[in-house]
């Protein structure tokens, strides 16, 4: 049994005893614990996808390949109607305590989430703190699918949200965070896009092999991508950011965490340099010039030098200067293309009107930034810091190369 596994057993556990002693208690067995919740459309229904574990095979009870998740879904005119369908196909109620993830389906999204997130904001056991997705098209793909590492694939999913910073392409959202964007004014909603793809996006093609399935038969997608960012205007989907122009987004929030940035080595045409993103700050300014807003973005990153890809060392302080400014001009065109997708889609998912409203209160309530955002000038100033470790500098260079 794997850690994760002894930890959600734990959790079980440490429930049974809370609710043994609760007047209103459930009986265990009358229970069973929702991990993983998507929510897809059907015509004018929605449709709940509700991933259940299975205690006895958690612990090791069952046998064979059968995943100790149950899948079971339910249909209704709203989103609670469809979670109390689940119960005509299971005898145990859903206990949300445990939730682990909350998959939203493509066609949802551009329907709107307010009904949705109203149901969730409201619901006693859920929490706040939960993962909330976007699926590239249903969320029942996402709940389905049969990831090689992870046999719950709802933990698979939380797993992959946490350890996001080894590239910063996707953000982070919870329940918590998409109430405040939808409840604030001069910010929109953002959300990490995850897809179901029956192989590794970055291999080749697999070759077809006769006799495994029947004729017809879709087999479950072995692979779960956490990468890009669905952009929304007011509740609604309205665009995806790929990994580039998410990055920007994370540059402008402060949210980058990790990542490589790959730029050419200044005194070697044709080889690359590895830059790890160790830390950034971003500081976000508005300000008023012949009456109109304009807004300043600072960011200031500190990079180690991971890799040389040529045979050229990068000590000298001219050639340091230089990578510096390669690496700021990456950032820099990160989020240029951000704020162009942004402003093309006349929504400020950058939350740069926080800082409008903050700074210019009396203006802010004379006009539409959700008409005025497109329009407005910003500046992107950026700044990189590479770590200058002596070890990290001088290439492996064999002795054909090296100089005489």
């Amino acid at each position: 049994m794997s850690a994760t596994h002894k930890k959600l057993l734990l959790l079980l556990f440490i429930s049974i005893i809370f609710l043994s002693g609760c007047w209103d208690r459930k009986e265990i067995n009358q229970i069973g614990f929702a991990v993983g919740l998507g929510i897809d459309k059907d015509g004018d229904n929605y449709q709940i996808i509700t991933q259940m574990a299975l205690p006895s095979l958690l612990e090791g009870g069952g046998g064979g390949d059968e995943p100790p998740v149950w899948v079971v879904g339910g249909k209704g005119r709203t989103v609670f109607e469809a979670i109390r369908d689940v119960n005509t196909r299971s005898a145990r109620r859903p206990f949300w305590g445990h939730l682990n993830v909350i998959v939203i389906g493509e066609e949802v999204a551009k329907d709107g989430l307010i009904p949705v997130i109203d149901l969730l904001s409201r619901g006693q056991e859920l929490r706040r703190s939960n993962y909330i997705v976007i699926a590239q098209g249903k969320a029942r793909d996402i709940l389905e699918a049969q990831p090689k590492l992870e046999s719950i694939n709802a933990i698979f999913i939380s797993q992959l949200i946490e350890n996001r910073t080894g590239q910063s392409v996707a953000p982070a959202v919870t329940i918590n965070d998409l109430l405040i964007t939808l409840s604030s004014s001069g910010i929109e909603s953002v959300l990490p896009r995850i897809s179901a793809l029956e192989q590794e996006s970055f291999l080749p093609p697999k070759k077809e092999e006769g006799g495994d399935s029947p004729e017809g038969e879709e087999k479950p997608k072995e692979i779960l991508e956490l990468r890009g960012t669905g952009i929304f205007k007011n509740d609604k989907l309205i665009d995806w950011m790929d990994e580039e122009t998410t990055r920007g987004y994370l540059w402008v929030r402060g949210q980058v965490r990790g990542g490589i940035i790959v730029v050419e080595n200044p005194s070697e045409p044709g080889a690359n340099i590895s830059l790890e993103i160790k830390s950034n700050k971003s500081k976000i300014t508005p300000r008023v010039e012949n009456g109109k807003i304009a807004i300043d973005i600072n960011i200031s990153s500190t990079f180690n030098l991971v890799e040389n890809a040529g045979f050229v060392s990068v000590e000298s302080k001219a050639t340091m200067q230089d990578l510096r400014q390669r690496a700021s001009e990456a950032i820099r065109k990160e989020v240029n293309k951000a704020i162009k997708k942004a402003q093309e889609n006349k929504t400020d998912i950058l939350g740069l009107g926080e800082h409008v409203r903050v700074q210019y209160p009396g203006m802010w309530r004379e006009i539409q930034w959700s008409e005025l955002f497109h329009t407005v000038e910003i500046r992107v100033n950026t700044e990189a810091v590479i770590q200058e470790a002596a070890m990290t500098l001088k290439p492996v260079t064999p002795p054909s190369q090296r100089s005489k």
